[in-house]
């Protein structure tokens, strides 16, 4: 179980650290293209980002390929940026020209929509068989 709480924790500061880094980039790129693009080419930074930091620290993968592994969460990347993109989209029927700060707000909640999927898919797919085994045991 503390196996558990320790890679909750850490993936928290992975994830705290890619959203800030997510919502930089997208407030940067968004002044030189749409809203949309913007965010993509921010998610896939940020994705990569947290994928590479979440399998090293939070998972301490030492199995497996790196580019299979940034292969598997782009799955979640898929989900996430409908999130995203779904969000910008609804916001713009809302308002249409709204300011940076409030496209900001709508991506930083509609990230955490995707949050627990990828820690459990990552948790999934990175952690080797034997470590799920710390698990407590009923009975």
């Amino acid at each position: 179980m503390r196996t558990l709480w320790r890679q909750l924790g850490r993936f928290a500061v992975v994830g705290a650290l890619s959203t800030v880094l997510h919502l930089a980039l997208f407030a940067l790129f968004h002044l030189w293209c749409t809203e949309q693009w913007a965010n993509v080419v921010a998610l896939t930074i940020a994705t990569v980002f947290n994928t590479t930091f979440n399998r090293a620290w939070t998972f301490d993968v030492q199995h497996g390929s790196w580019v299979t592994h940034q292969a598997q969460a782009f799955g979640v990347f898929l989900v996430t940026w409908a999130a995203t993109s779904g969000s910008l989209a609804l916001l713009y029927v809302w308002d249409a020209d709204p300011p940076v700060a409030i496209e900001v707000l709508a991506l930083a909640g509609s990230t955490a929509v995707s949050t627990s999927l990828r820690f459990l898919v990552m948790r999934s797919w990175t952690l080797p068989a034997r470590a799920l085994t710390d698990a407590p045991r009923l009975g």
